[in-house]
């Protein structure tokens, strides 16, 4: 893959990908992000542009999130208030204070998922991969990612509708 493929593909997948990275960290996703296309850059060489790229730098942004979070036995982080996208139109005050609370909490509920039910999930909604994606990027059947999808989002569903059960 030559120079001008690659500042393509940042073009093409920066954004999902960045999305994803604060899903993952909050407070290092410019920095994992950044070593995300650092290593892709390094590879970009013997990077075959007819093969799933996307996944690829989706698999190498989660290898690298892990192997960051071994090296320093992962600091507890807070959410990100912001974290959920808010429609644009204003809403009135009163809606605006009940939205941002909802978001809120929806943000701590996945945040206080395990990871092997968190990751599947930023990956199918955040970065919108489809099932066989994601499996490769975790290196897991198919039927593992939609058995943890299921159950990532019946604990969401428990704990968003009685918070204090969860």
């Amino acid at each position: 893959m030559d120079d001008a493929a690659f500042c393509k593909l940042v073009d093409d997948y920066g954004g999902a990908l960045y999305q994803f990275c604060r899903r993952l960290s909050p407070n290092d996703a410019d920095d994992l992000y950044q070593e995300t296309f650092l290593r892709a850059f390094e590879r970009r060489r013997s990077l075959d542009p007819g093969r799933d790229v996307r996944s690829y730098l989706f698999k190498v942004c989660v290898n690298l999130w892990r192997s960051n979070r071994r090296k320093y036995a992962l600091r507890q982080t807070e959410p990100m208030d912001d974290a959920v996208d808010v429609p644009s139109p204003e809403p009135a005050p009163a809606d605006a204070v009940v939205q941002k609370e909802q978001s809120r909490q929806i943000v701590a509920a996945v945040a206080a998922l395990e990871e092997k039910f968190r990751i599947p999930l930023a990956l199918y909604y955040t970065a919108e991969l489809r099932v066989e994606e994601i499996a490769r990027i975790l290196c897991i059947p198919p039927g593992t990612v939609k058995s943890r999808l299921h159950t990532a989002r019946k604990r969401l569903k428990t704990r968003l509708e009685d918070p204090n059960d969860a």
